[in-house]
């Protein structure tokens, strides 16, 4: 049996995580605990006992928050759980990251492509990240995360407002675009993995098929009456390099080559992801 620590389990990732352990594994194959890092009283907590320890604590898109906090928390904090971690004798730590490390609203991320962060939250993370590793060795592996868009019934976020906007509109623009995104579940599968395969290294995982806001709003809607809006290819681009039309329709995917994993984890297709939140 393996027993998990995981910090950050108030989080959508961390509740969906142990949620989706509950619906489809027994508590004698895998354990959970959770560990609260608001304040020092974790620096008392013995990790011995633990295989792995998730790191899912973190400070995100948080306009209140200042600079300082984003360094202490993404970084600094990061690094001392992860530092005790190996210091007590657990043999796996997981961190998550993000695709931010990467600093690109628009593109196509490959094996090439640089690491440069634009925003604190990126910068705190690639830190954290540089620190983690150096930590690395034969007794203590160390897996970093970066996810693309996750979402799921229940997810915060733009997915979660846009579905609504499709709730109530009938009609929408069919411009073309692709997007990496990962459904929650295939994300939880994921990590089970990692830890059941006791992985180290760098992972950016993310569903079978790149993502269409398009094809969102139709497979959203297609039990019921929905309009396409054709508009001439010369407006398509003026609308992609608007700062709204390119959260709405920008391009930002990971090659396939750079999401490779030895074993299938997307268990749920983009059309079953999205009929999901039809049932809540």
């Amino acid at each position: 049996m393996k027993k998990i620590l995981l910090t950050g389990s108030n989080s959508y990732i961390g509740k969906s995580f142990v949620k989706w352990l509950e619906s489809n594994h027994s508590s004698s194959v895998i354990t959970v605990e959770s560990l609260s890092v608001r304040n020092n009283e974790w620096l008392e907590k013995k990790f011995i006992k633990y295989d792995t320890i998730v790191h899912l604590a973190a400070i995100v898109h948080n306009p209140t928050a200042s600079k300082e906090l984003y360094y202490q928390v993404n970084r600094d904090l990061a690094f001392q759980i992860a530092k005790k971690a190996k210091n007590d004798g657990v043999k796996q730590f997981i961190f998550f990251s993000t695709l931010s490390v990467y600093g690109l609203s628009q593109g196509i991320i490959n094996k090439n492509t640089p690491l440069n962060p634009k925003n604190d939250y990126g910068k705190s993370k690639l830190q954290a990240e540089e620190e983690i590793l150096a930590l690395e060795d034969d007794t203590f592996k160390v897996v970093i995360v970066r996810p693309p868009i996750v979402y799921g019934p229940g997810s915060p976020g733009n997915f979660r407002k846009m579905l609504m906007f499709f709730e109530y509109l009938p009609v929408f623009l069919d411009i073309p675009n692709k997007r990496s995104m990962i459904y929650i579940d295939n994300l939880s599968y994921f990590l089970y993995l990692l830890i059941d395969n006791e992985e180290r290294g760098i992972y950016i995982p993310q569903n079978a098929e790149y993502s269409s806001t398009y094809q969102i709003f139709l497979k959203y809607r297609e039990k019921r009456k929905c309009f396409s809006l054709r508009i001439p290819h010369s407006f398509v681009d003026i609308i992609k390099k608007s700062s709204i039309g390119s959260k709405i329709f920008g391009d930002l995917v990971v090659n396939s080559n750079v999401c490779h994993y030895k074993l299938p984890y997307q268990i749920v297709s983009f059309n079953e992801s999205i009929t999901s939140f039809r049932k809540v």
